[in-house]
């Protein structure tokens, strides 16, 4: 996944160290579990093919008209795998796993640069609400 938004992002002051932006990753995927977040795979033919990461906020927002908010943190797809519907069914996944939370908001964030990701999560009802933005100090 990190390789992948190397390869097509235009964000700039991107980690390229693939081993120790997994270390990072797993520590906060691991956080992100034992406050209740999930991570749900994909698999064709016993072999992994994708996954998806959510985190969760329970309650309401500050900022939005939400009752809780499942935060998709990560969705890859292998490259033999992507266009054949396995981001989409991860989606849909989560949604599910948002709704059993209970979260009333599904959300995401895409690098830009990341075109076909971003198609996809447009195509699936999602639309931007904020901007990200980073400053490298």
């Amino acid at each position: 996944m990190q390789a992948h938004q190397i390869e097509v992002s235009t964000a700039p002051g991107l980690n390229r160290d693939l081993e120790q932006g997994w270390v990072a990753r797993r520590a906060f995927y691991e956080r992100e579990l034992a406050a209740g977040g999930a991570i749900i795979r994909a698999r064709r033919d016993g072999q992994l093919v994708g996954y998806c990461a959510v985190s969760v906020q329970r309650g309401l927002d500050d900022t939005f008209e939400a009752d809780g908010i499942a935060t998709i943190i990560t969705l890859s797809v292998t490259a033999q795998e992507r266009g054949q519907g396995i981001g989409s069914m991860l989606l849909e996944a989560a949604g599910d796993f948002a709704r059993t939370v209970p979260a009333s908001v599904l959300a995401l964030e895409v690098m830009p640069g990341n075109d076909r990701a971003a198609s996809l999560y447009r195509s699936r009802g999602f639309e931007p609400v904020e901007v990200r933005m980073h400053r490298q100090l």
